[in-house]
């Protein structure tokens, strides 16, 4: 499983890929990822999360099973255990 400190060292280093995470059940999009979901679904809701080991909150948008087939409709996807990558052609 990765941690939260592999994602969040990604998103620092991300600047336009989409990465998802399955993280507690569900699929979830953090930092840069969120931000950049967000400017394509601008319907979605990000939100700050705050964890006790991190100095500071934490913007995450929690994706559905609709909201999934939306975002894979037009995408390259490249997929690992805990994280799937979507590439958009624009």
């Amino acid at each position: 499983m990765i941690s939260l400190i592999q994602i969040l060292t990604r998103e620092n280093e991300n600047e336009k890929n989409l990465f998802l995470y399955f993280d507690n059940y569900s699929w979830k999009a953090y930092g840069q990822s969120a931000r950049l979901l967000s400017k394509y679904f601008p319907q979605m809701e990000k939100i700050k999360v705050f964890y006790n080991d991190m100095p500071k909150n934490i913007e995450c948008i929690h994706i559905d099973e609709q909201c999934m087939l939306e975002i894979m409709k037009e995408a390259q996807i490249i997929l690992d255990d805990d994280w799937v990558q979507i590439k958009y052609a624009n």
